[in-house]
């Protein structure tokens, strides 16, 4: 049996949304909400128990229903979410890629006199990214 959704009511060409905090953080509601603000005027009010309600009106210059909006506005949570999830689980590989851009424009800051490596971390730095690059199929040189 399906559990009835109750999170959006709408009179006239308002819509009043309850989002639950715990599934969709108040940063990825700020983005969405950011994204309808020429469509629609918004407020955003705490809620109880870790839910938030918001209130979508219309504006005049808008071509969709507010029904159409606050479809939209739901979809649109669930892609900031992603893009959070997908932001957080790639991050050590961005970090990885940029030093790795760092260190072939300018490979000898990262040598001291003696032309040793400055580090044991910097060598297992050069391992893990060989071990990233071979996880996503990239194919470089590392002969530095």
């Amino acid at each position: 049996m399906d559990k009835e959704f109750n999170n959006l009511k709408i009179k006239e060409n308002i819509a009043y949304l309850e989002i639950d905090l715990r599934i969709f953080p108040l940063n990825i509601i700020y983005s969405t909400s950011y994204v309808f603000l020429d469509k629609v005027y918004i407020q955003l009010l705490s809620n109880k128990n870790n839910f938030i309600s918001i209130r979508l009106k219309l504006k005049k210059n808008s071509t969709e229903t507010i029904k159409e909006m606050s479809d939209n506005f739901f979809n649109e949570l669930i892609v900031f979410a992603d893009y959070n999830n997908n932001m957080k689980e790639s991050r050590k590989l961005r970090e990885i890629i940029l030093q790795k851009v760092l260190l072939t424009n300018d490979p000898e800051s990262f040598i001291q006199e003696d032309n040793q490596i400055l580090d044991k971390e910097f060598e297992e730095f050069l391992e893990e990214l060989d071990k990233e690059e071979k996880k996503i199929g990239i194919k470089t040189n590392n002969n530095l």
